[in-house]
């Protein structure tokens, strides 16, 4: 595995919405990401709970310094492809709820600026917790959505996934998720849906982008949006992930950052969000609410 804990292909974009278990911040997505996650969290039960992060968003884990970490993530990303001029949407609906052992080895992490880096090398080598470390929160309900809603029971391997055709919500509409209790204590929550941007620099053609210079960074440009643009670029087992104000309407990952990431091939994540973060006993709980586009590229020298 690239991360600790991996956790599917999302949309008509197969973004891979990753959760990271680790000692800082880790990306994902997204994600649609996704969330990303970091653990930790305080010596106190429960730790602190922040929002933020990258697509999928980063939030602290719970539990004690040398007890297990706790975090748990519900995504909803909705993926946008151009086709021939005309616009297809798909979406998913995601959560995960983690209590990961503190023996698995976590992702080593830095923070540049806006960015975070990740790399999960050593979470792979480590392995992960026989039954994967997923808890169950119970019943998950989720209303406000293009089509009124979902309710949804936790998978075999205990994570929860829908898979929807069509606009997955509203722009500015207000989504309710509600869990109701399981080792996951009960929560409800509420996000708004962004407002997606569109992507004006670099120019891609179709999904796929230009190669990036490690040592020039990265400039992007883009129009319209509500919400937080966050951008990810993922190449191996590591990850640059940064977030700015959508109103901004460009962005410039430093090459500082970007030096991190090996050459190759890479993904280039997109997307606009609102996420908040709520508190489930001793479980952080990141609710993101995503506008996803995925493209293929590659990191040069």
């Amino acid at each position: 595995m690239k991360k600790l804990i991996a956790v599917a292909l999302v949309a008509v974009g197969c973004s891979p919405m990753t959760m990271t278990v680790d000692g800082g911040s880790g990306g994902g997505l997204s994600g649609a990401g996704g969330g990303a996650a970091s653990a930790g969290g305080s010596a106190s039960a429960g730790g602190s709970a922040s929002a933020g992060g990258s697509a999928g968003g980063s939030a602290a884990a719970g539990g004690s310094a040398t007890g297990p970490t706790r975090i748990g993530s519900v995504t909803l990303s909705q993926s946008t492809l151009e086709v021939a001029g005309q616009t297809f949407r798909s979406g998913m609906v995601l959560a995960n709820f983690f209590e990961i052992p503190s023996q698995f080895a976590g992702c080593t992490t830095s923070t540049i600026g806006p960015c975070r880096i990740s790399n999960c090398a050593a979470a792979a080598d480590a392995g992960t917790p026989p039954d994967g470390g997923m808890v169950s929160a119970g019943e998950l309900s989720i209303t406000g959505l293009a089509d009124g809603g979902v309710t949804l029971m936790p998978g075999a391997m205990g994570g929860y996934q829908k898979v929807i055709s069509g606009p997955i919500f509203v722009a500015g509409g207000a989504i309710g998720v509600s869990a109701a209790g399981a080792t996951v204590p009960a929560f409800t929550a509420q996000v708004n849906a962004p407002t997606g941007a569109t992507l004006t620099m670099p120019v891609c053609a179709q999904s796929t982008c230009p190669a990036i210079s490690k040592a020039a960074g990265l400039t992007l440009t883009w129009t319209g949006g509500v919400g937080t643009v966050a951008i990810e670029v993922l190449a191996g087992s590591d990850e640059v992930s940064c977030e700015y104000p959508a109103a901004a309407g460009t962005a410039t990952i430093p090459a500082a950052a970007l030096a991190q990431l090996p050459t190759g091939t890479a993904s280039l994540f997109f997307n606009t969000q609102n996420a908040t973060t709520v508190q489930a006993g001793l479980f952080p709980v990141k609710v993101t609410a995503s506008e996803a586009k995925l493209f293929q590229s590659t990191i040069a020298p």
